[in-house]
């Protein structure tokens, strides 16, 4: 990575009962970054031996109460030059992926980029998964469209766009808006990033969709939806009105 102008940081949280996968996480996006900063989400079970051995991690254990914030909080520590990938414990970054990352993030003049995000069809949403239309990391998209909620595991930015605080992430595992929100607040462009389906791989049998933050926010997202209405209050003017409720 020494030829690259700028220094590559990725931040993960590694939950222990994926450790299995975490590995072939760490393994396909560590090679391809300066630094791989690593939060170990549990002060109770030891950090795995193959973890410490990764040659550019920076590795801590955490209580896990802050959940997925982690891997956005030691960004602060880097100077402003620094692209800053958000990765995940469960997916499988393909060879190229960074290469590309830096060169979109270039093209576009560095706003808040990912593989994967959301756009509210109707304001105010009721439900954040409901009333908006996604572009997924495991699905083909053609071209980069402008989003209003991006995926923080395939996520990246530069550090002097956005220097991030603990004040940024007022809702623990709701870093897809938070993150977004962050970004609009700073005048940021959000944009998802065009891909083929399969560029990205994620073992569905490994990982349940109910032990991800989907399936625990699916059907219980009003926390959320409400964070999210207020981004949408200032940031979109074109979006459809709901009408209001029949008495």
């Amino acid at each position: 990575m020494g030829d690259k102008e700028m220094k590559v940081v990725a931040g993960m949280c590694i939950l222990p009962q994926r450790e299995e996968r975490a590995k072939i996480a760490v393994e396909s996006i560590a090679y391809q970054v300066d630094v791989l900063e690593v939060a170990w989400q549990s002060d109770v079970v030891p950090i795995p031996q193959w973890l410490l051995e990764v040659e550019n991690a920076i590795v801590r254990a955490t209580n896990n109460s802050l959940a997925g914030v982690e891997k956005f909080l030691p960004s602060s520590k880097y100077p402003g030059d620094t692209v800053w990938l958000g990765v995940d414990d469960d997916i499988e970054y393909p060879d190229g992926y960074v290469d590309v990352t830096l060169a979109w993030l270039e093209v576009l003049d560095y706003p808040l980029v990912s593989y994967h995000g959301r756009s509210a069809r109707v304001y105010p949403m009721e439900s954040h998964y409901g009333d908006t239309v996604g572009y997924p990391c495991l699905g083909t998209v053609t071209g980069v469209i402008p989003v209003d909620f991006i995926g923080s595991g395939v996520s990246a930015f530069l550090v002097g766009k956005m220097e991030l605080g603990i004040e940024d992430f007022p809702i623990i595992n709701a870093e897809d808006i938070t993150l977004s929100a962050a970004a609009n607040k700073r005048g940021l462009g959000v944009f998802v990033l065009p891909h083929p389906t399969g560029w990205l791989q994620y073992d569905h049998h490994a990982i349940k969709i109910e032990d991800t933050i989907y399936g625990w926010k699916v059907n219980d997202d009003a926390e959320i939806t409400a964070y999210a209405n207020e981004v949408l209050k200032w940031k979109r003017t074109d979006i459809a009105s709901r009408p209001p409720a029949q008495a």
